[in-house]
C-alpha cells in the first residue's frame, strides 16, 4: 500500500462537506473527529498467531476433506508434501496474511454457537513451529456484512474475526488453485456508500488498512 492509504469517511458526512464547500483537509480533520469518537476496542487489532513466517517449519491446511501440508524449506521457499508445484507459490499470499495472523475484533462469546460456523468448521490450518509448538486455527462463517470470517484459535476462549482475504488463501493452498472471490457485493455495497479521501496512513483504521491492503486498494 502506498504511504498514503484511503481512507473512509460515511456518506452522510461527505455530503455535508460537499454542501458548505471543504477541502480535503477539512474533510480529514472531521474522520480525525470521527475516529476520536470510537472505543479503544475497535481501534485494537489482535495477533490471533503471533508468529513470523521465520518461526514455521510446517503448515497443513484442511478444507472440506482435502488436506495439504507444506514445509518451509528456507526464507520464502516451501515445498508441498503432495509435491504440486503450484501450492509452493500460493504460499506467499498465506505468508502475507498468516505470519501474523491478525484480527481485527475479538468477541467473549460461546463460539460453538452455530451461527459462527466454528463448531463444524470446515477450514482449518495448524501451524508447526521450528520449536515444535501447534497452533491451530478454525474458520467460520461470514460476517452479516460479508467484510470478514470468524475464527477460533485453539486454547483461546475468544471468537475473532478476520478479513476474507486469509480465507481465499488457506483455501488456495488446500485446492491447489487460486482462489478469489475478491469483495463480497454486501461489503463493496457499504463501501461504495462512503466518500474516499486520502490521509496519512497511521490516521488509518486498522481495520480499513487491513482490508484496502489485501484488496489491492
Amino acid at each position: 500500500m502506498s504511504p498514503r492509504a484511503w481512507l473512509l469517511c460515511t456518506a452522510t458526512t461527505a455530503l455535508a462537506l460537499v454542501a458548505i464547500g471543504c477541502s480535503d483537509v477539512d474533510r480529514v480533520a472531521d474522520y480525525r473527529e470521527l475516529q476520536g469518537q470510537l472505543s479503544e476496542e475497535s481501534q485494537t487489532i489482535w495477533e490471533v498467531l503471533p508468529l513470523s513466517a521465520e518461526d514455521v517449519s510446517s503448515v497443513t491446511v484442511g478444507f472440506e476433506g482435502r488436506v495439504s501440508e507444506v514445509t518451509k524449506a528456507g526464507p520464502g521457499r516451501w515445498i508441498a508434501g503432495d509435491a504440486n508445484p503450484v501450492v509452493p507459490s500460493l504460499m506467499f499470499d498465506v505468508e502475507s496474511v498468516l505470519f501474523p495472523l491478525r484480527s481485527y475484533r475479538r468477541l467473549s462469546v460461546d463460539g460453538d454457537d452455530p451461527a459462527f460456523g466454528l463448531a463444524d468448521s470446515t477450514l482449518e490450518v495448524t501451524v508447526r513451529t521450528a520449536a515444535g509448538e501447534l497452533w491451530r486455527v478454525a474458520f467460520g462463517a461470514e460476517t452479516f456484512s460479508g467484510g470478514g470470517h470468524y475464527a477460533r484459535l485453539a486454547g483461546d476462549p475468544h471468537v475473532y474475526v478476520v478479513i476474507p482475504k486469509v480465507i481465499d488463501s488457506l483455501k488456495s493452498v488446500a485446492v491447489g488453485e487460486k482462489v478469489d472471490r475478491g469483495i463480497d457485493p454486501r461489503f463493496a455495497e457499504a463501501l461504495n456508500e462512503l466518500q474516499l479521501v486520502t490521509v496519512e496512513e497511521e490516521d488509518l483504521n486498522p481495520w480499513l488498512a487491513q482490508v484496502l491492503q489485501h484488496e489491492g486498494r
